[in-house]
């Protein structure tokens, strides 16, 4: 049985350096907003808690779970587990 395969020369190692950045003027990375600029709300509610992420300087809610809807679905009297998403085909 012959063996074919081709001599390679060594190569040698370039080091991590040698890879150039394909980008040589990338953007300036965006600041992210402080963490203390905002504030965790947790409220006790009539089925559960409701968690708000609050805008510490606007006093805006930015996020809210389970929803403003949700939270008055939840309060009606003609509302029950499943009544949200259709389960049956």
């Amino acid at each position: 049985m012959s063996n074919h395969v081709a001599g390679v020369s060594p190569v040698a190692f370039a080091g991590f350096g040698a890879f150039q950045d394909p980008n040589p003027n990338p953007r300036p990375p965006q600041p992210e907003p402080a963490a203390e600029r905002y504030r965790l709300l947790i409220e006790k509610g009539e089925k559960g808690f409701i968690y708000k992420t609050l805008d510490r300087t606007t006093g805006e809610v930015i996020r809210q779970y389970p929803s403003e809807e949700m939270v008055r679905l939840s309060q009606s009297p003609a509302y029950g587990p499943g009544d949200v998403i259709v389960t049956g085909a």
